[in-house]
């Protein structure tokens, strides 16, 4: 399996690295980074990542076993990240990770399994029901309510 970041898309919408991008773009980038490594090793994941950025000047390098793609000021990360499935011998071996609908449904047509942001969340509970524990504890609570009321009201 290969794993491709749609960097700044991604760091926007995870909220410790949101906070990183606030201070610097390479404090955002470098927090993304950290964030991802981890993540590999909860999830025991070994295979090539890749993280796309925008950039000013075409560049590429390796931190923490991960290779980070800068764009140069003509290309979008987004378009580098279609290309990069459209190249790989297998589409469908690759997951991308972003929220961009012209990269979602590019990458998607192309065979790539596309996740959300939130496919990168380091809690397990909340990556197996797709539920933040916020809203977990919510529907723990509406089911106690719910059982509540059928024992009130007679129901089996």
């Amino acid at each position: 399996m290969i794993l491709i970041l749609d960097g700044y898309n991604v760091a926007h919408r995870l909220l410790e690295i949101r906070a990183a991008l606030k201070q610097s773009l390479e404090k955002g980038r470098e927090a993304l980074e950290n964030h991802l490594d981890n993540w590999k090793k909860l999830r025991n994941c070994s295979g090539n990542s890749t993280i796309v950025y925008d950039g000013h000047q075409a560049a590429s390098v390796k931190r923490h076993g991960i290779d980070c793609v800068f764009t140069c000021s003509r290309e979008e990360a987004d378009d580098l990240i279609i290309k990069m499935i459209r190249a790989h011998g297998n589409p469908r071996d690759a997951v991308v990770v972003s929220e961009d609908n012209k990269v979602s449904n590019s990458c998607r047509s192309l065979g790539a399994r596309v996740e959300p942001a939130s496919f990168l969340l380091l809690t397990r509970s909340a990556k197996k029901s797709g539920r933040s524990s916020a809203e977990n504890k919510d529907s723990s609570s509406l089911n106690k309510i719910t059982n509540d009321l059928k024992r009130e009201w007679g129901i089996k």
